[in-house]
């Protein structure tokens, strides 16, 4: 990701449109990007919801915990792996060799909705959400 600087303005717009719920400005940019290119959201996404999971942990004693089931929801076992390690932080995020835009699409909606609970665990209303992540694409670099 060191030549992707646009990945975490990209997971930002993404996750502020998740919250506002417009499908259809989430469908166009998705499919403004490649498969690498979503890739790179997903870990920038998986960063970005790291952050605000341990930002409620240790600021507010909110741990947020991932829902059973909810890594069921990405089919592919690769993706799912993938997309658990961007989650966790633990060992590098590896890029699988094989892409499943449908299931890259999935691991970006459990980590921008991860992202937007830890959000709303430490005090965002849901109706600041959408600014919130607007805000921090606006400042990305």
């Amino acid at each position: 990701m060191a030549n992707v600087w646009w990945a975490p303005r990209r997971a930002y717009e993404l996750a502020a449109k998740i919250a506002t719920g417009d499908r259809k400005a989430q469908d166009e940019l998705w499919k403004g990007l490649s498969s690498e290119d979503q890739a790179d959201v997903v870990i920038a996404l998986g960063a970005q919801a790291r952050y605000a999971a341990r930002t409620a942990r240790t600021d507010h004693g909110v741990p947020i915990a991932v829902a059973a089931g909810t890594w069921d929801r990405i089919t592919c076992s690769d993706i799912r792996g993938f997309t658990i390690d961007a989650w966790d932080g633990v060992r590098c995020a590896r890029v699988p060799p094989s892409l499943c835009e449908h299931c890259l699409r999935m691991a970006a909606e459990v980590l921008a909705g991860l992202h937007l609970a830890a959000l709303a665990a430490i005090g965002v209303p849901r109706s600041m959400l959408a600014q919130v992540c607007a805000r921090a694409a606006a400042d990305a670099r």
